[in-house]
């Protein structure tokens, strides 16, 4: 799993707009924040699972920790550690 619309786009063999047109018309948000939507509810029940951040980030295609947890914070309102701990 991946959290970049370069990614997908690149699997689809679609253009950017493409997508993006595409995800706005079925989903009504853009394509990187379904998409970052997605993976942050993936990671939830990762975590919830026993897998830790770092796991959880490297297993969803994450090469960076700090951005994960970024995207996690953006979408929640909490970091990664407080989901955990909660």
């Amino acid at each position: 799993m991946h959290a970049s619309v370069r990614y997908y786009v690149a699997e689809l063999s679609y253009s950017p707009r493409y997508l993006g047109d595409i995800v706005k018309k079925v989903t009504g948000s853009t394509a990187i924040a379904y998409i970052h939507s997605f993976v942050v509810e993936k990671s939830k029940s990762m975590m919830m699972q026993g897998n830790n951040i770092s796991e959880t980030a490297n297993l969803l295609g994450f090469e960076y920790v700090h951005h994960f947890s970024r995207i996690f914070k953006k979408i929640t309102g909490i970091t990664p550690s407080e989901f955990i701990n909660r």
